[in-house]
């Protein structure tokens, strides 16, 4: 599998996570234990100060069931249900149960205390059935009241026994003593809210009424002076009325004594039972406490051996941690940082411009595959300036050799020049002579014979000027062949022109490649970027010196095209003048045949003089033309030159701008391995899109 940067990258985050998870599960680990342990000291302390907090609840509960007897209270307040107390409530809840199933001795503690606590209620229970509320003070109100019965009827008595006439006790029931006890505030307090002491009450209603009755008949008839019947209803009327009420006052004594006796049953049981119980209870909660203190203090031991266990397994397994993190983190920045370190090592050569350096990476990353493409870059990089360098060497050479056709044109055209010269001064003499001839026709008979002798001299020199006419034929063809072939070193030098500006084409497209994959390597292809930049700058110039030399070959071009056509002219036109000259050397043979025959021809020779006079008059204008298309090739040919010159010149610089990289002459790369090269890569980024 190739390990790319972001699979180093995800494999390094991922061991890192794993390690962090593992870091964490861990401490997870260890705090779990250390807050199983703290939660069991927290709950047991919890039930330990529970218990305490339901000791002092049954306090509470006692002082309230005591205020039964100290306030004399109808019935107590305090909750008889063990089940529905808050320890009650505790011992039968799920908390209660954990406790019993995971620790057995605490278990047993419950039992004993749910049953001393069951017992602490009942007897609270029993003590409110037998408790009956006493009366507050009632023996002593009824003592009174039958204390003041028991005076007013000795006072009845003793007006019987005076024979008084009239009795000296109160008549009215509602104002005796017991009358006015029974609008009492203290009556309608305690007598009538208690249903038994109300029936005693009202069965001494009736007898009370007859008492006082009794009374006033006793003093109806004192008032009469009847005694014997007033003591006859005295003793069989108010005596037995009066006795009825004391055995009603015993009565409500006798209610009053079963109240004592059932409160004293009462306590009894408070001091029997409910203590005992409640004692009981204390101990089994003390007793519980006690385990419970046991029970916090063993898991606060485990809990200060679980802190120390975990800190020191954190710290362990934190180190650790931390040291295979950043043994990654060390692993994977060498695995990126040195090839970059290479990178920006070859960069700086090559950014000085030697092509000759190679990015040895063979890791199997995006830096690898980045490392491949910058040195296939580099390869034709390579190739294409060798390239440019060997089609440099020949446009200098082909300039070179335009010069020196140039020259050699030139100095031709000179010698051309002055053999025209030479060929005009003939004709000018020439010329003269025929008009000399003209002029002296008339005399050509005397002088027949030094005719014949300057015949003689004007074939021969006709027959010089022929062969200067030839010559300066054959010169005229020599120009206009050195002429096409300047043309077509010109043609040559734009084929290579055109080469070269293919080369600069290839190498702007390379160096915008090389840009593009530069921005893609980001901060990385900085240095490569820069190079690119050069060589893209390299093309242009290049390009810019061919289109001037491109220029200059074409108007080298135009001009040899024209030198041409004026070549072929003069060409032509001596040509002529050759055939002309031709004639007229015919004609002088003739003159050198006939000389014996002068004087007889005088008239024919004059004509003949004529036509060759006119005839030299061309000849001497065609020789001037000629002069002039040889000066104007001679022109064209120094133009040339100096095109060839400035071609060279173009030449140099580019081998100047050349000479900045560094090339290995004798490394030859290979196409097929770089068509492959490519093919892999376009199969590659075809891979990663995909």
């Amino acid at each position: 599998m190739k390990l790319t940067i972001g699979r180093k990258l995800a494999l390094g985050f991922s061991a890192i996570i794993v390690l962090i998870v593992l870091t964490m599960a861990v401490s997870l680990f260890t705090e779990s234990q250390v807050k199983f342990y703290k939660d069991n000291a927290t709950e047991y302390m919890a039930w330990n100060q529970l218990l305490t907090e339901k000791e002092t609840d049954h306090f509470k509960w006692l002082s309230s069931l005591h205020k039964l007897f100290l306030e004399n209270q109808e019935e107590t307040t305090v909750q008889l249900d063990g089940s529905k107390c808050g320890l009650g409530k505790w011992l039968n809840s799920a908390d209660a149960k954990r406790v019993a199933a995971v620790n057995p001795t605490l278990a047993a503690e419950m039992d004993q205390l749910r049953q001393s606590h069951a017992k602490v209620h009942d007897s609270a229970g029993e003590i409110n059935d037998v408790w009956v509320q006493s009366t507050e003070k009632l023996r002593e109100h009824l003592w009174d009241i039958q204390q003041a019965h028991m005076r007013w009827a000795q006072g009845l008595a003793e007006d019987l026994l005076a024979e008084n006439n009239s009795i000296h006790v109160g008549i009215s029931p509602h104002d005796c003593a017991l009358g006015t006890f029974k609008k009492s505030d203290y009556f309608r307090d305690n007598i009538a809210t208690n249903p038994e002491l109300m029936v005693i009450f009202e069965s001494m209603t009736e007898p009370h009424r007859e008492l006082h009755q009794s009374a006033k008949t006793v003093n109806d008839c004192l008032s009469k002076g009847d005694y014997a019947k007033a003591n006859s209803i005295y003793n069989e009327v108010t005596l037995p009325k009066l006795m009825r009420i004391e055995q009603d006052f015993e009565k409500a004594l006798a209610y009053e004594d079963s109240i004592e006796v059932a409160q004293a049953q009462a306590v009894n049981i408070l001091n029997s039972k409910t203590n005992g119980a409640l004692s009981a209870t204390q101990d089994s909660i003390r007793s519980m406490k006690e385990k419970l203190t046991e029970e916090v203090e063993s898991a606060c031991v485990a809990l200060n051996a679980s802190l120390n266990t975990m800190g020191l397994t954190n710290i362990i397994v934190t180190c650790i941690s931390v040291g295979m993190a950043i043994t990654i983190c060390v692993l994977i920045t060498r695995s990126i940082v040195r090839p970059i370190r290479v990178f920006l090592n070859e960069f700086k050569f090559i950014s000085a411009g030697d092509m000759r350096r190679e990015i040895k990476i063979r890791s199997k990353d995006e830096i690898g595959e980045l490392a491949g493409g910058f040195n296939l870059l580099i390869k034709r990089l390579h190739k294409v300036i060798v390239e440019v360098t060997d089609a440099t060497h020949e446009v200098a050479s082909a300039s070179t050799q335009i010069a020196s056709s140039s020259e050699e044109l030139s100095t031709g055209m000179n010698e051309q020049s002055q053999q025209i010269m030479q060929v005009t001064t003939a004709v000018e003499e020439m010329s003269q002579s025929i008009n000399e001839v003209a002029s002296k026709s008339t005399s050509a008979a005397q002088e027949a014979e030094r005719s014949g002798e300057s015949a003689e001299e004007g074939g021969a020199v006709v027959s010089q000027t022929i062969d200067v006419m030839n010559n300066i034929h054959k010169s005229v063809n020599s120009s206009a062949e050195s002429v096409r072939q300047l043309g077509q070193r010109g043609e040559e030098i734009g084929k290579i022109i055109e080469v070269i500006n293919d080369i600069a084409d290839q190498t702007n497209l390379l160096a915008l490649n090389a840009a593009i994959e530069a921005a893609r390597a980001g901060e990385h292809g900085r240095g490569f970027a820069v190079v690119a930049d050069e060589v893209r700058k390299l093309a242009d110039r290049t390009t810019n010196a061919t289109d001037e030399i491109a220029d200059s070959i074409e108007a080298i071009q135009r001009e040899t095209s024209e030198a041409v056509t004026r070549m072929q002219k003069g060409t032509d036109e001596v040509e002529q003048g050759a055939n002309r000259i031709e004639g007229a050397g015919k004609n002088l043979d003739d003159i050198v045949t006939q000389t014996r025959q002068v004087a007889s021809m005088i008239q024919t020779i004059a004509a003949a003089a004529e036509q060759q006079s006119s005839a030299s008059e061309e000849v001497a204008q065609s020789i001037e033309s000629i002069s002039s298309v040889t000066q104007q090739a001679g022109a064209a040919t120094e133009q040339a030159a100096s095109a060839a010159a400035q071609l060279a010149s173009k030449a140099e610089m580019l081998q100047s701008l050349i000479s900045y990289f560094k090339i290995d002459q004798n490394r030859t790369d290979d196409d097929d391995d770089l068509q492959v090269t490519e093919v892999a890569m376009e199969k590659h980024e075809l891979a990663e899109v995909a």
